[in-house]
């Protein structure tokens, strides 16, 4: 007889049987008589496992591996015995969510912890998507190594979970986030570390987990651990309003929470809701039709998606000099780093402000080794933490000028008392007494005079500690999906933010929109592939890299709302560079779903993930 069976046949099978691995152990195990029974002196401990959500209380000998407890103990022989030196992978289980090599684990190591083999995974009736994937893919190599590989890639997601009443009041909220990191220098990048600030739930739980790989050390440079965090994130709060039939901004609002939900501290400044009102009256979010795939321009299909964002403040310790000449020019000196987003412009602003000067009259010295030192331009806390050293080292100054001004019996201020003095156009001034710094420094200060500022970095700010201090934002996409190719076009863009006080708004609204441009090549690009034999990238340029071009970014605008935040620092002022691209992927990935009705979950959104299940034309 001839029989053809393919691996998909296969590996179903095995998806279903694998449960009945205990039950089928119980069945065929012989029970032993009085006389069969082992007796042993040898000394036992009480192991109290969860395995597949059953609580299991054990006897165990103290050197019984996790392995064989599993397999000879509780007879769940999905997880296999390979090499029994923690290489093969075919003992892989899950403990608390993090794979771990059970041949090399002793039971008595995970009391008290959740274990979860294969037989776990998925219910009675369902598969694990994973399991699904296999199945579909026809990933299935052997009965022996795809129980270790399926609970590897189980271990290996970037998991959202969310529960919520009909109401749209979330109950529960869990972001496991695993990621590889090299084996010799270890990385981590806080991708659910938004999420634990966002949304209200009362039953939270966020994990980072690492798994050792043969690769390239991470390094911070794309973006900040929020934007794939949000990625993932933001397209599950799209998904939860969708199944609830809630236009999306409204669950969100639902949800927005009084008080940091884990810190249980009081936000700074928090203006989601509106960022989400403002943009939705800007960019026309009442045209949105809530169910996907009804809205069409000729062969594209239209669909709209948001996505709020959250970005923390992180202030940073910074240095600064400012020297202030008896012809009354200023310099500003520091080794921070102008990469072209505006820092020598607003430190200019920012000594001008404070001294009275006009602009022309400041000169910004930046990125020599020698100068005051700060942590440089990155992770948003350059021109904030800076611009702070510089304020400080401003108001220095200032009090010298005020003290001198008051003890020189030939000033005009010298009789002002308690009155306060302003700095103002090049000049003291207090009520209608005037006196221009230039008069008054060739009196007091014929040398001119300098200050140094340092500003507080967070770690050792008591507003830090006693507050939740974040940017936020909300964006806005449509995206056009072309009906027979997949093809994916964003056809505009909007950003809303609240990040205090905009000190510069040309070079901010630049940032948030090169941060944008980031998140679309995020969504629907950009995809670093490796060799798995060498864990070498093998598309290591623009040519096989690809990322948006002036074609891909049609009209995109950000708007920021005015805001001053006193908690973060005494400029009111928070750092941005970052804030744009986070959130900014998952609007678009949720306008493909809006204008498809697809739920692409790996990112980029590439034709091969669209085609399969476009619509049928009529």
């Amino acid at each position: 007889m001839n029989l053809s069976i393919s691996r998909r046949i296969v590996v179903s099978a095995i998806a279903f049987i694998w449960p009945l691995g205990a039950a089928s152990a119980a069945i065929f195990k012989k029970k032993k008589s009085g006389s069969d029974v082992e007796t042993s002196t040898k000394p036992t401990t009480p192991v109290s496992l969860t395995v597949n959500g059953q609580a299991r209380e054990l006897e165990l000998d103290p050197r019984t591996s996790l392995l064989d407890t599993l397999r000879e103990h509780l007879h769940l022989t999905g997880t296999k015995k390979g090499c029994d030196h923690g290489q093969c992978g075919a003992c892989t289980v899950l403990v608390n969510g993090r794979r771990i090599n059970s041949c090399l684990s002793l039971a008595v190591m995970h009391d008290q912890d959740e274990v979860t083999t294969v037989e776990g995974l998925g219910s009675p009736t369902a598969l694990h998507p994973i399991q699904a994937a296999f199945i579909e893919r026809d990933a299935f190599q052997c009965g022996y190594c795809t129980p270790g590989q399926l609970c590897s890639a189980v271990g290996m997601i970037q998991r959202i979970r969310l529960a919520a009443e009909r109401d749209g009041k979330i109950v529960a909220l869990g972001h496991d986030a695993t990621m590889h990191t090299n084996r010799q220098e270890e990385f981590v990048e806080a991708s659910a570390l938004g999420t634990r600030s966002f949304y209200a739930a009362p039953n939270r739980l966020t994990r980072h987990r690492l798994v050792p790989l043969d690769m390239l050390p991470g390094e911070d440079v794309r973006a900040p651990g929020e934007a794939p965090g949000l990625l993932a994130l933001e397209s599950a709060m799209d998904e939860l309003a969708h199944a609830l039939n809630m236009d999306p901004i409204e669950l969100r609002v639902r949800n927005e929470p009084t008080v940091d939900p884990e810190r249980n501290v009081p936000y700074s400044e928090r203006r989601v809701v509106e960022c989400l009102r403002e943009g939705a009256r800007r960019f026309g979010w009442n045209r949105r039709q809530q169910k996907p795939g009804t809205v069409r321009d000729g062969r594209w299909l239209i669909g709209y998606g948001v996505a709020a964002a959250i970005r923390v403040h992180p202030q940073a310790p910074a240095k600064a000099r400012v020297r202030l000449a008896a012809d009354g020019s200023c310099e500003v000196l520091s080794d921070m780093t102008d990469i072209g987003t505006g820092t020598y412009t607003v430190l200019t602003q920012i000594a001008a402000e404070r001294l009275g000067l006009p602009v022309d009259k400041v000169r910004v010295e930046l990125g020599r080794s020698d100068l005051p030192a700060s942590w440089g331009a990155g992770g948003s806390w350059g021109a904030s933490s800076s611009g702070m050293a510089v304020y400080l080292a401003c108001e220095v100054i200032r009090e010298k000028l005020r003290a001198a001004a008051r003890a020189d019996s030939n000033s005009p201020l010298n009789a002002s008392g308690n009155a306060q003095i302003e700095f103002i156009a090049g000049r003291l001034v207090a009520g209608a007494a005037s006196q221009a710094i230039t008069d008054l420094l060739a009196r007091t200060y014929p040398n001119g005079l300098d200050a140094d500022g340092e500003a507080t970095p967070m770690f050792n700010d008591p507003n830090f500690a006693a507050n939740s201090i974040h940017t936020y934002g909300a964006h806005f996409a449509e995206v056009g999906v072309d009906a027979d190719t997949g093809e994916v076009r964003l056809r505009r863009m909007l950003g809303v933010f609240s990040a205090g006080r905009i000190v510069n708004a040309k070079t901010a609204r630049s940032q948030m929109i090169g941060g944008m441009t980031f998140g679309v090549g995020m969504a629907l690009l950009e995809e670093a592939i490796v060799d798995k034999r060498s864990g070498a990238f093998v598309n290591g340029d623009l040519a096989g890299y690809l990322v948006p071009v002036h074609a891909d970014i049609p009209a995109i605008d950000a708007v920021f709302l005015d805001g001053f935040d006193d908690k973060a620092n005494a400029l009111g002022m928070k750092g941005i560079g970052e804030l744009g691209i986070c959130g900014a992927g998952a609007a678009v990935g949720n306008a493909v779903f809006n204008a498809t009705g697809i739920r692409v979950r790996e990112f980029p959104i590439t034709l091969d993930k669209l085609l399969p299940a476009l619509p049928p034309q009529v």
